[in-house]
């Protein structure tokens, strides 16, 4: 008797298929999840570069502002330069 097989009932077969079909969702928004990671990572490391960059450039602009008037300070609202004082 132990090998008699037992015929789930409709309403168990639906509730089995739910929940299997709910853990496929499951494990492809698992999967979706981790692309997602991957590209924010990269666009991450894309503005980290970009920035870099920008800082490069914005200090090589600054030295170059600072051979032509002296040592000073920038304001980007008034767009004045201000040298120090000696």
């Amino acid at each position: 008797m132990a090998d008699a097989k037992i015929k789930l009932q409709k309403e168990e077969v639906e509730q089995v298929k739910a929940i299997q079909q709910n853990y496929n969702e499951l494990l492809l928004k698992f999967g979706q999840l981790g692309f997602d990671k991957t590209r924010l990572k990269e666009f991450e490391e894309s503005l980290e570069s970009e920035y870099k960059k920008h800082m490069v450039k914005e200090n090589e602009y600054m030295q170059e502002l600072n051979k032509k008037y002296g040592d000073g300070f920038l304001d980007t609202n008034t767009m004045e330069f201000t040298p120090k004082e000696k």
